[in-house]
């Protein structure tokens, strides 16, 4: 159970980051938990995908998890870079612009997905445990995020294209060792 639960944060940390770049900015706390929930959701729905539907979907639609999350973040992070911001403006996000999100730093629980019945017999107790991990740092993630933003007011923005930069950057250097 140690070992899913270590496997549960490392599938978390990309929603931990998604989470810090989203915090900087001005939220609602109805859209953190939002947010929370969905990133939670997606990554129970994800990894029992993978298990129930197996390689053949990646095979089939020829769909690269990485290049896909390397989108997710550096489209975001232009979003965020981009945008024009007002004080004390409270954004929202539309419920399809936090499942895209969601989506994006869930999609390597997919892949976790298919390999699942190898590591454990527990598998619904597995995704629930990837689910929640994912659910509450993402929680975490955002008000830390808030408070970096309090801290540093006008450069939070770009600490949140920062972060989201890096991990596209970190993303494509392990791209590029694993089709090398």
């Amino acid at each position: 159970m140690l070992s899913i639960f270590l496997i549960g944060l490392a599938l978390s940390m990309d929603a931990f980051s998604l989470s810090l770049s989203i915090g900087i900015n001005k939220i609602s706390n109805i859209d953190k938990i939002k947010i929370s929930i969905i990133i939670g959701i997606m990554h129970f729905i994800m990894p029992l995908l993978g298990v129930v539907i197996g390689s053949n979907l990646i095979i089939n639609l020829n769909i690269n998890p990485d290049i896909f999350v390397i989108s997710i973040f550096l489209i975001v992070g232009l979003l965020i870079f981009f945008e024009k911001k007002e004080e004390k403006k409270i954004l929202t996000y539309h419920i399809f612009t936090i499942f895209i999100l969601a989506l994006g730093v869930s999609f390597d629980s997919f892949s976790i997905g298919l390999g699942l019945i190898v590591i454990t017999d527990y598998i619904l107790l597995s995704i629930i445990t990837f689910a929640l991990c994912s659910g509450i740092i993402s929680f975490v993630g955002l008000f830390i995020g808030e408070l970096c933003a309090n801290k540093f007011k006008n450069k939070a923005p770009y600490i949140a294209v920062f972060i989201l930069f890096t991990l596209a950057i970190v993303k494509i250097k392990e791209y590029i060792s694993l089709i090398n």
